[in-house]
């Protein structure tokens, strides 16, 4: 993290990303992007040497995200990690058969 002061340009940038992740459509468009466009949360590596170099340049754009993210907007970026694993855990519920009356 960098001791000088932000640019406007840089406030300008934060407050814009922030009016996304204070709402819960845009934090689902964002986990969305980091999660399946950016592949940031899965394996870039695929035994294929270019495959796996395109798959590490799109994890790179999302760790750029999850960065500007935990730095202009933290709260809602642990709000939104806690949503998606939320609706992660039921629609492995709904998804999983009912162990009652086995």
């Amino acid at each position: 993290m960098s001791d000088e002061a932000p640019t406007p340009e840089q406030d300008a940038a934060d407050e814009e990303l922030r009016a996304v992740m204070v709402t819960p459509p845009g934090r689902r468009v964002v986990f969305r992007l980091l999660d399946s466009s950016t592949n940031l949360f899965g394996q870039s590596f695929t035994g294929d040497a270019l495959t796996s170099a395109f798959g590490e340049g799109r994890r790179a754009v999302g760790i750029s995200l999850m960065q500007e993210l935990q730095r202009a907007c933290p709260r809602e970026y642990l709000q939104m990690l806690g949503e998606a694993f939320t609706a992660q855990l039921q629609e492995s519920a709904r998804k999983r058969p009912s162990d009652v009356g086995e």
